[in-house]
């Protein structure tokens, strides 16, 4: 009997062991609006070859500073079927600031209005900018920094050495292994729930 509660004490640690890629919760159901009107179900949205989901703030510096950066990302990328998409996370700005920077700063990503902070709490993104890229099937590859210009909100490196993101949409387009999976994304905080 010791050696049966034994095997089964094993068998459900071994079974509730995680492996970093799991989702943490089942999000694929979910529905969000974009910023010209449209609704768009999580699952359509990963139906390319990767995405890429951007955080933003409308009044962080650093989503202005990123957006030229990005958008060539965005136009290098999409290419190879990888989809670029800016997150609205929360209810704090209207969609109206997030148009008026839009047109300020030329973004032509595709917006997705996340008002329930679903994307938000599932990826546990923290600050904006900060980047999820996603693989065919949905699975986080890289999360974190596009880069390692910011060394905090008010001070960045004169040359940038890391590019993070673009180093893993390079790895993950020649199907190479990502070297740097996870960093810590600086930049304004986004809201929380």
């Amino acid at each position: 009997m010791k050696r049966f509660v034994f095997v089964i004490l094993i068998l459900y640690m071994f079974l509730s062991c995680s492996t970093g890629n799991e989702k943490l919760t089942d999000i694929s159901e979910i529905y969000l609006n974009t910023l010209n009107g449209d609704i768009k179900k999580y699952s359509s949205i990963i139906d390319g070859k990767g995405t890429v989901f951007v955080f933003l703030s409308p009044d962080c510096p650093l989503c202005e500073n990123y957006s030229v950066v990005l958008k060539e990302l965005d136009s290098l990328y999409r290419i190879y079927g990888i989809n670029f998409f800016g997150v609205a996370s929360g209810t704090l700005y209207k969609p109206e600031e997030y148009a008026n920077f839009f047109e300020e700063y030329d973004w032509n990503l595709k917006l997705l209005l996340d008002d329930s902070l679903a994307l938000l709490n599932h990826f546990q993104a923290k600050v904006s900018p900060e980047v999820v890229l996603l693989d065919s099937v949905g699975i986080t590859i890289y999360q974190g920094a596009i880069d390692d210009w910011p060394v905090d909100l008010a001070k960045k490196r004169s040359i940038v050495t890391k590019h993070y993101l673009q180093d893993a949409l390079k790895a993950y387009q020649r199907g190479e292994a990502i070297q740097v999976k996870k960093t810590e994304a600086i930049g304004c905080i986004l809201e929380a729930r």
